[in-house]
């Protein structure tokens, strides 16, 4: 039976474009692209649990993973392209060497397009839940709750979007 190591250290910090991560766990560094989220900040409550369950096992099996996303108060009109830019100068400022990258959902886009356009900074990549585009009912869902946001700033959950 292999033996796993459990997450004990949780650091904080922000790369050189401002994307923020939590650290975790130790060995070869591993960047974990998180997916959408409406604050572009690290987690916090039951977000930073969700977070932390969902990179336990990368950290238990050697890696040292660094959960980020986009940086906060991106412009109107920023593209993926910026994005992948943003977090590939801060990738190769902070690790100096490309680097393992897993993306998870929107994050698996924002792999793909550091692959593409920044391959000097990506040592491996894994696209995991990424789509190239939503289906009809996430994107019912995404207009809806950008509807919401923007309405009133506030985010409404429905477990079946309306058309």
């Amino acid at each position: 039976m292999t033996e796993r190591k459990s997450v004990e250290t949780i650091a904080e910090g922000v790369f050189e474009g401002g994307e923020p991560y939590l650290r975790v766990g130790s060995g070869r560094p591993l960047v974990y692209l998180a997916g959408f989220a409406l604050t572009h900040a690290n987690p916090t409550g039951r977000m930073r649990q969700i977070a932390l369950a969902s990179v336990q096992g990368l950290a238990s099996a050697g890696f040292e993973v660094y959960y980020t996303s986009r940086a906060p108060g991106l412009a109107v009109g920023t593209t993926f392209s910026d994005i992948a830019a943003s977090h590939a100068a801060g990738l190769a400022a902070h690790f100096g060497e490309p680097v393992d990258v897993l993306g998870h959902s929107t994050g698996g886009d924002l792999a793909l397009q550091l692959v593409v356009d920044h391959p000097e900074v990506v040592r491996r990549a894994v696209a995991a839940s990424a789509a190239y585009r939503l289906g009809p009912v996430a994107k019912r869902a995404q207009l809806a709750m950008i509807a919401s946001l923007e309405r009133d700033g506030r985010q409404r959950c429905s477990p079946t979007p309306r058309a």
